[in-house]
């Protein structure tokens, strides 16, 4: 895209191909910047009776998550870089239905997120097991690492994973949403370091909460959550040991207790 007065958005130094031969298609966008990071998108397909079937994969490295962020609406991201992988397929009679007909897994990652403010995610110390102190809204957390992996068909999104590690919380989490409204559905676990009264003698054991989250993209409900179910046919019944009489001291003859 070209304009006298490039947004930040907007696709620079665009180097695209465009291949069209007996019933096939062929598009590449080999050499693009989005926000002055990289971006690549390819597209193989065929034409038929039943219109077209195509494959798309798309890659994008060091992406801004305040600029990813600020286009979904969402508040308390002060920085952090994201590298996506997109891989999926369509099947469409028209061009026009090939969007909502498109099928794909998502990989992402982001490293250094920081997250301030009252958005859930900046405040971990509300999935404590023991609240230390009062939720305030000047929290600030740094998720060194984050991990996304989703699948994404008929405007449902299946999260098979995300993972959140930070200084002083690790979050794993699964479950589902819906891409039109952005309202997702997740369990997992928080996991904190545990509070020892040594802590020298173990200082990376934690302790996981069960945690559940809801609302919006925009919106995060974050609560905790009940903890998984035991396993049939694991239930266990309280058993009682028999206590043994006292034994007898032992006797002589003549009922006396000898003496040694």
């Amino acid at each position: 895209m070209c304009s006298s007065d490039p947004r930040d958005d907007d696709l620079e130094r665009v180097a695209a191909s465009l291949h069209l031969a007996d019933g096939r298609i062929a598009a590449e966008i080999g050499d693009a910047q989005i926000w002055k990071k990289p971006l690549a998108l390819s597209l193989a397909g065929t034409f038929d009776d039943a219109g077209l079937a195509a494959e798309v994969k798309a890659t994008a490295r060091g992406l801004p998550l305040v600029e990813l962020a600020r286009l979904a609406d969402i508040d308390g991201v002060e920085s952090g870089a994201a590298t996506i992988d997109v891989a999926g397929t369509t099947r469409c009679a028209r061009l026009g239905d090939c969007a909502a007909a498109f099928a794909s897994r998502v990989h992402a990652e982001a490293t250094d997120v920081a997250v301030i403010g009252l958005a859930p995610f900046a405040d971990v110390t509300r999935f404590h097991p023991v609240a230390l102190a009062a939720h305030t809204g000047n929290r600030r957390t740094l998720w060194t690492n984050a991990a996304l992996d989703l699948r994404l068909a008929d405007g449902e999104a299946t999260i098979d994973g995300l993972h959140l590690v930070g200084d002083v919380a690790d979050l794993t989490l699964a479950g589902s949403g819906d891409v039109a409204s952005g309202r997702i559905a997740l369990t997992g676990t928080a996991g904190f370091p545990a509070l020892r009264l040594d802590p020298g003698r173990n200082p990376r054991a934690t302790v996981a909460v069960p945690i559940r989250v809801g609302g919006t993209l925009r919106r995060l409900e974050v609560l905790p959550g009940a903890p998984p179910p035991e396993p049939a046919g694991t239930t266990t019944t309280p058993t009682t040991t028999p206590t043994a009489p006292a034994a007898e001291p032992a006797t002589g003859d003549a009922g006396e207790t000898p003496v040694r």
